[in-house]
């Protein structure tokens, strides 16, 4: 499935960008569009990249295989 890197997923991205940075665990730009792209569309994110649980205090449901 490919979904869009839209302007919700930007705003989303920049939203956990700003809060990640604030707490001094930043994110790569990937993970954070990757993720931001998943909250945009409300799915779960599956994923072998452990550092993309960050993302669970914002509500992405992370899945690690």
């Amino acid at each position: 499935m490919e979904l869009p890197f839209d302007g919700r997923s930007a705003g989303i991205a920049a939203y956990l960008y700003k809060k990640l940075k604030e707490k001094g665990k930043p994110l790569g730009i990937r993970d954070l569009f990757i993720g931001a792209t998943a909250m945009a569309n409300d799915l779960p994110l599956i994923t072998l990249d452990k550092d993309l649980l960050a993302l669970e205090e914002f509500g992405l449901d992370v899945k690690l295989l």
